[in-house]
């Protein structure tokens, strides 16, 4: 490396020579690296040496040297190349390593070998599940990831006790060949037995197992069905942490399947629990809530739920009752309600009073509701009206999400069919059919378009006296942004009613530039009508930013409603139903 000369002039010149000389010495030398793209990163990634030896030169780059050829030979092992060529030059201050990678290698023949007492249809399974077949290229984390991969299917279905007992990766580098030779022991199968739990202090061992889904005492063991144990119980009120281990066998060394129990650590949660909330949405303005829920009622495991919300244009309270699931895998409970809202000039006081049944089949939610109604509404439009209904509604719901907050593929739907009757006209029943659908479907690495689509129609020949959650009206953050919150509907003088059926359609676009920060396009489309030949969609487009908080994107859109020609300012939390 040439240096400086070193004028003796002066002492300033002497100490900026002197500068110069430790500037000089303390400046590393790069590494350029030379190879094939597919090795390149992993070089660029994985290579570690000292910059300031390769500069200082004599035996210290040749160590540095010596410790670069290793470890690129290493390396290029793990990748499956056997046979590289490598060359180092220093270039000007640099040393270039040129990388000349060779074939890689193949597998050529897999000798897998699984013992224990198998069937043929398990051996076969199993044979086929290899990841690594013959003629595939070799390299060290896929052998690694094809060996845990069939330990873990052979120990998933009846073998939790299942082993690998030897595996070895013969490579011949002339050829870039692998033979690869494994062998497995499966062990004896097991076979559920009985659950036992521990941790329970407050709650009763009937009331886990009336939430103990999956394991069944003398059916064969799975860790799916572990799994489905741990996730039944986890979902419940009672417990706040669950661990599931599958216990050892009474009989060591017994041929024959073993019987094995299931010890369930339980956490439980504490029994209540007092939250308050505060936000503000575009709908209904300014809002403070605070509720109240216990998972131990009068000592006896029934859930309650209370709360009430305080918003500017809508007030509601209520209060819900679950006892504990059936051994059929229902709740039932009843609870009691009052809202009173002044929107779009249509002031309403409503309660309702009912009984309700839950039940989950995997990832459907079903509820039942049989409600007696009550409202009453006023305008400036019309008289004042009562409206009393018995009322009976099946709701589905149904969620196949990437994330619960911050989708980006997936599926959510929701559907509702029920009806009741007037007391004012018990012979004119009338029924109501209502389902919302949302599609996300990723675009590129980190952008999304969002689907949704809203349908209803209430079947009736008059909806007088129908409560006016079992009519159509809308509008708004979450519906059609661009216009006032269900403002789209049935209008009288300035009065905005609920109508039979309703449309809505909405496509949105959304580009994060960060994990937190995104900006999204849309075009929403939507009414309500009584007749359907009176259908004219309002239109409106807009734009907005979003934040991905804890709970889930916030959108603040700014959308152009066609039909009232001006911009309208949306605020809400961006998620699905």
């Amino acid at each position: 490396m040439k240096r400086p000369p070193c004028p003796k002039r002066s002492p300033a010149r002497l100490l900026a020579c002197l500068l110069a000389l430790c500037w000089t010495g303390m400046a590393g030398a790069a590494l350029r690296i030379e190879a094939p793209a597919d090795v390149l990163t992993l070089l660029r990634t994985h290579l570690v040496y000292d910059a300031d030896e390769l500069a200082r030169g004599g035996e210290w780059r040749d160590s540095q040297q010596h410790s670069l050829e290793r470890q690129t030979r290493e390396l290029l092992a793990t990748a499956g190349y056997f046979s590289p060529q490598l060359r180092m030059n220093m270039l000007d201050a640099d040393l270039l390593l040129e990388v000349d990678s060779g074939p890689r290698a193949h597998i050529t023949r897999v000798a897998l070998q699984i013992e224990g007492s198998l069937t043929a249809e398990e051996q076969a399974q199993l044979q086929e599940s290899w990841l690594l077949p013959a003629g595939t290229a070799f390299s060290q984390d896929d052998w690694e990831r094809a060996k845990t991969n069939l330990l873990t299917q052979l120990g998933s279905e009846h073998f939790p006790d299942a082993s690998l007992i030897s595996s070895d990766a013969e490579v011949d580098p002339a050829s870039a060949s692998v033979v690869l030779s494994l062998v497995y022991r499966s062990n004896p199968r097991a076979v559920f037995g009985q659950i036992r739990y521990s941790g329970l202090k407050r709650h009763s061992e009937s009331l886990a197992a009336r939430y103990a889904i999956g394991v069944i005492p003398g059916e064969p063991f799975s860790t799916d069905a572990m799994l489905e144990l741990q996730q039944s119980l986890q979902r419940t009120p009672y417990f706040s942490a669950v661990q599931v281990e599958l216990q050892p066998p009474a009989a060591a060394n017994s041929p024959e399947p073993q019987v094995r129990e299931v010890l369930v650590r339980l956490a439980e949660r504490e029994a209540h629990a007092i939250s308050s909330s505060i936000g503000y949405s575009s709908n209904t303005g300014a809002r403070v809530g605070l509720a109240f829920d216990t998972s131990d009622l009068f000592g006896r495991g029934w859930e309650m739920h209370t709360g009430a919300d305080l918003e500017q244009r809508r007030q509601a309270a209520f209060v819900d009752v679950f006892m504990p699931r059936t051994r059929f895998g229902a709740n039932y409970g009843f609870g009691i309600g009052g809202e009173r809202s002044d929107i779009e000039n249509l002031y309403t006081e409503s309660a309702a009073y009912g009984i309700i049944r839950t039940h989950s089949r995997g990832a459907l939610e079903i509820r039942d509701t049989l409600n007696w109604q009550a409202e009453t509404q006023s305008s400036p439009d019309r008289d004042t009206q009562d409206n009393r209904a018995i009322t009976l509604n099946r709701m589905w719901s149904w969620r196949h999400l990437d994330s619960a907050t911050a989708p980006r593929r997936g599926v959510a739907l929701m559907g509702q069919l029920g009806g009741g009757v007037r007391p004012t006209r018990p012979d004119e029943a009338f029924f109501r059919i209502h389902g919302r659908g949302h599609y996300y479907l990723p675009i590129g690495s980190i952008d999304t378009l969002s689907l949704r689509t809203e349908l209803g129609a209430t079947l009736t020949h008059e909806t007088e006296g129908i409560p006016s959650d079992w009519l159509f009206r809308t509008g708004g953050s979450q519906s059609v942004r661009g216009y006032r919150y269900q403002s789209l509907g049935i209008q009288e003088g300035s009065t905005v009613y609920g109508a039979r059926y309703l449309a809505v359609l909405s496509a949105e676009y959304t580009h994060w530039f960060g994990p937190s920060w995104g900006a999204a396009s849309f075009v929403d489309a939507g009414d309500a009508r009584d007749e359907l030949g009176d259908f004219r969609l309002a239109r409106a487009i807009g734009f907005g930013p979003r934040w991905r908080s804890p709970v889930g994107p916030l959108a603040l859109d700014l959308a152009w409603g066609e039909r009232e020609h001006e911009w309208r300012a949306h605020f809400s939390l961006a998620i699905p139903f």
